[in-house]
């Protein structure tokens, strides 16, 4: 080998050495300003966290609010974040690549996932039991002994436009009988290439905390682990952390209150974010796309949402803003419906807005679709 390789080679290794060290010491400097330095996955984490944290921690949000959480892409910067960070608040429950590869490559920084507190729902259907206790069970446990601080250890990707006209490819499947069959090859192929999508997920449906009940448990494990990392802030964390989850537990009594008398007990939504939410206000999602938003519905998806809404008289379609409107339009239009926006929380572009803001908007749309009395 010429003296000019291995100079080369050499000078390859100092720069890797350098920037190793680097970037050690920045996630260093993080640690050491003083403030407890606390990364949330993305915008309902961060904003709960950031509720309970006040000014007495230094909380950002790993994926930008404005952006959908689906496919987010964590860039070198995002890792050093979570680096530096005293604290990670995750979203657990195989959210998605991405965050898989964060906590295996972050095992050094302290980890709260209020996933391995909730009663998951798996992705085909039934409840997952592993978790000994429901959530009153759990807020009791949290209310004995509020001293007691141990706990376990724990792209934007909007749709690009649509060329397919959905209109024309439904239409033409209802009055060819010719094709009959290909729509329904289609929505077998829909099964298979959401059930792709979702294997992304893992085995349960992470959309945990798009409901007040889950929220409140988030809530409590987030203020448990900022104790556990800041134990001089204590009582501060305790405090605001009980008038936080007083707000969500007036949310939950509104959302009890207002569904409790409805004529309908179905909703017509983007993709399945709202198990969670409907299983504690009893209603049922009818979900145009899987537990992501990445894919794309066929014309067959489209076809079997608007049977769902002719048969049993569905007046509303509602849509997300991180999902293209227009097929939720097309159905609307198909079945003389109207539409309207149902937010899980992944993506908020409003400054002002928060998770309890969101969420009473939702509570208002949720009323006039399932013609609440």
């Amino acid at each position: 080998m010429e003296p000019k390789q291995y100079a080369l080679i050499f000078g390859g290794i100092v720069l890797l050495f350098v920037g190793g060290v680097a970037v050690a010491e920045y996630a260093g400097e993080l640690r050491t300003t003083g403030e407890t330095q606390v990364v949330a996955s993305f915008y309902p984490f961060y904003d709960i966290t950031q509720e309970i944290a006040g000014d007495r921690a230094d909380v950002s949000t790993l994926v930008p609010a404005g952006q959908d959480a689906h496919g987010f892409d964590p860039s070198p910067g995002d890792m050093t974040r979570v680096a530096g960070a005293d604290l990670y608040v995750a979203v657990g429950a195989e959210f998605g690549e991405w965050e898989t590869q964060i906590l295996r490559g972050h095992q050094d920084v302290a980890v709260v996932d209020p996933s391995e507190s909730i009663e998951l729902i798996p992705a085909e259907g039934d409840r997952h039991h592993d978790h000994e206790h429901s959530h009153d069970e759990h807020h009791d446990e949290h209310h004995e002994d509020e001293h007691d601080h141990e706990h376990n250890d724990h792209d934007d990707a909007a749709h690009d436009s649509h060329s397919h006209d959905y209109t024309q490819d439904v239409s033409h499947q209802e009055h060819d009988d010719d094709h009959h069959d290909d729509h329904n090859d289609d929505r077998h192929d829909a099964h298979d290439h959401d059930h792709e999508h979702d294997h992304d997920h893992g085995d349960y449906d992470p959309h945990y905390w798009v409901s007040p009940v889950n929220a409140i448990i988030i809530a409590e494990e987030v203020r448990d682990a900022l104790i556990e990392q800041d134990p001089e802030n204590a009582d501060y964390y305790e405090e605001r952390a009980a008038t936080y989850i007083g707000d969500l537990e007036a949310l939950h009594g509104d959302y009890e209150e207002r569904l409790s008398d409805c004529e309908q007990d179905r909703i017509l939504t983007s993709h399945a974010a709202f198990a969670y939410l409907g299983d504690a206000y009893g209603f049922e999602q009818v979900p145009l796309l899987g537990l992501s938003t990445t894919s794309e519905p066929t014309p067959g998806q489209v076809q079997t949402l608007i049977e769902e809404a002719e048969e049993h008289g569905i007046g509303y379609v509602f849509y997300e803003e991180a999902v293209d409107p227009r097929v939720s339009q097309t159905i609307a239009e198909e079945v003389g419906a109207e539409t309207l926006v149902l937010n899980p929380g992944e993506v908020v572009e409003d400054e002002g807005d928060s998770f309890i803001s969101v969420m009473e908007r939702n509570l208002e749309n949720l009323e006039i679709a399932l013609e609440c009395q």
